[in-house]
């Protein structure tokens, strides 16, 4: 009691200029508009936000109140009643109100139709002068929200509470747990703590002594449980997914559900892969056991090419496709099937011979430069504090661009925070192979045995001795492979929008089918494009469905070079030029 008590204190005077709405969103309250997302704000009772349009970025719509002091020393409780039309997922959080923005704290809430008031308790991660509370992610859905009194006030926490003694306190539960002081707090989190790490050494010990297997262990995967948790196993694991749907009624409901139908190259946040590069343990082998960019994103294409290619410059060591199929009974269904199999995904299979060629042949270098993000246990501690156990090596200062230029790995031991390249809107990694281009919206490949174009339209390219130079279509996005199988020989591939005969999206935005995922064939586009190789006396032929030789593309040849023009007319996703 004397250790949890230090630092109990009860509320304290209102923070917020203004709590009960009544000025609208032209007072102390500020309705952001981003991108193309739109939305209006009525004062009436509360206020009442209509989102009128997204854009699939769900923070381009977010109400804002800036100017608020914070303290990291200091805790804070936020009240506020609010319902949505619709079931809503929305993000509260407090962040600087001036660049870069920085998170400081936040939780999700879930509104449904019914006023409900909410009560969160934080300690901000940082200390402020000048941050904002935010009632982020309104642009998730067009739907209606409804704000009522809402009120940020210092303290509110308590210690050990009078119907509790030591040895008998119930468990903490989330939503309350921003309610303790900041010592009952990280007792709680080193007890569990230390509960999982015994339940992962143990299994271990159990697995290799008793029953002496000799296989390598893997605990379960990050962000699940911290990577120093997960260091005492033999193997450190990640999943990611890019646009995994989201399911804003009732979970896996197949018939309510959403994608954000992005391409990743190019994404200004690094996509999933920087977060995956920073759950990696320094020391410890690291692999991808769930990896996709799920159905019917129709830039999914590019999923695995920029998994492999980055995994290959990170230096990791095993790479899992979540997943081939979920059945055998399905084997023949030629059409896609769902949000992740891709044993029928023709624009996702065309591309792994150029993702073994990358990762396993080696074709992709490893970055020269690792750099070891110092993270105790009290770090983690504290991270899973303020945001739970989903975070990664952003949480600790890593660059969103940093892993797609050099490895990175979290180290437990104490060091010195590593020297980051500087902030850069194309990010080229140090071997000089592959470059992110956020302006551009791609991603270039160019190693002696491997070079790509993925993403955005914007002309020829020249990747070493080679050109390729794709050509509009549906999408104004492609992704456009040559890979070497041995000298002379060459493996083009070249794919964009794909979806099943009858495909219905339920909306321009294209971000569901519903149920009706259409029927077979699954169709695609021919994408056309230009390839130049610098030697002459080759030949150039479509390849079947089985990767064998079938039409031949005449080439054009001048001053030692060759051009093959390929295109929707030889109906297929993949070529190969040779002697």
């Amino acid at each position: 009691a004397a250790a949890w008590n230090v630092g109990a204190q009860p509320l304290g005077a209102e923070m917020l200029k203004e709590t009960r709405f009544e000025k609208g969103a032209g007072g102390a309250w500020n309705l952001e508009q981003h991108g193309d997302a739109r939305a209006t704000a009525t004062a009436k009772d509360g206020l009442a936000v209509t989102i009128d349009n997204t854009d699939g970025v769900d923070w381009h719509i977010q109400l804002t109140q800036g100017h608020v002091a914070l303290s990291k020393s200091q805790s804070y409780t936020l009240t506020f009643s609010a319902r949505a039309d619709s079931p809503l997922r929305m993000v509260v959080c407090a962040s600087q109100a001036h660049s870069p923005w920085a998170s400081l704290w936040m939780e999700n809430v879930k509104l449904g139709p019914e006023m409900k008031e909410y009560r969160l308790a934080f300690r901000p991660g940082a200390d402020e002068e000048n941050a904002r509370i935010c009632f982020s992610d309104l642009g998730a859905n067009k739907t209606g929200v409804l704000f009522k009194n809402a009120s940020l006030r210092p303290g509110g926490v308590s210690g050990l509470q009078a119907a509790e003694q030591w040895g008998s306190v119930p468990p903490f539960k989330k939503p309350d747990l921003g309610m303790r002081t900041k010592a009952a707090q990280d007792d709680w989190m080193a007890f569990l703590f230390d509960t999982e790490s015994h339940y992962w050494t143990g299994m271990r010990q159990y697995l290799k002594e008793d029953l002496k297997a000799h296989s390598l262990i893997v605990g379960t995967s990050a962000p699940f449980s911290p990577g120093v948790i997960q260091s005492a196993m033999d193997i450190v694991d990640g999943h990611a997914y890019w646009q995994h749907p989201q399911f804003p009624g009732k979970p896996w409901d197949p018939g309510n559900w959403k994608i954000k139908n992005v391409p990743m190259a190019g994404d200004p946040a690094g996509g999933t892969l920087a977060s995956l590069a920073g759950y990696r343990v320094a020391g410890k082998p690291y692999i991808c056991t769930e990896y996709n960019e799920p159905a019917p994103n129709v830039h999914a294409s590019e999923a695995f090419l920029l998994l492999g290619a980055y995994a290959s410059l990170q230096d990791w060591d095993g790479l899992f496709v979540f997943a081939y199929s979920h059945s055998n009974e399905n084997w023949d269904a030629r059409k896609i099937v769902s949000f992740f199999n891709i044993d029928q995904n023709p624009g996702k299979l065309v591309t792994l011979p150029a993702v073994e060629t990358m990762f396993l042949r080696g074709d992709i270098a490893m970055a020269r430069r690792l750099l070891d993000f110092p993270v105790t246990r009290e770090d983690a501690m504290n991270a899973c504090l303020q945001s739970g156990v989903w975070w990664s090596l952003q949480r600790f200062g890593m660059k969103d661009m940093t892993p797609l230029i050099s490895r990175v790995a979290q180290d437990p031991i104490t060091g010195a925070q590593p020297v980051q390249p500087g902030d850069t809107a194309v990010a080229r990694s140090d071997t000089g192979e592959l470059t992110w281009d956020t302006k551009q919206r791609r991603v270039l490949i160019d190693s002696p045995r491997n070079k790509a174009v993925i993403g955005s339209i914007c002309g020829p390219v020249k990747l070493g001795d080679i050109t390729i130079d794709p050509m509009p279509d549906t999408l104004g996005w492609s992704a456009i492979t040559a890979t070497e199988i041995k000298p002379r020989d060459w493996l083009i591939t070249a794919t964009g929008y794909e979806e099943n005969t009858g495909m219905k999206w339920t909306g321009p935005a294209m971000e569901s089918v519903g149920r009706d995922w259409g029927t077979a064939p699954s169709r695609v586009e021919g994408i056309a494009a230009r390839i130049t190789v610098p030697w002459g006396g080759v030949k150039a032929f479509a390849l079947d469905g089985r990767g064998q030789p079938g039409k031949q593309i005449p080439v054009t040849e001048s001053e030692g070079k060759t051009t093959v023009e390929i295109g929707p007319a030889y109906q297929t996703l993949w070529y190969e030029i040779r002697d």
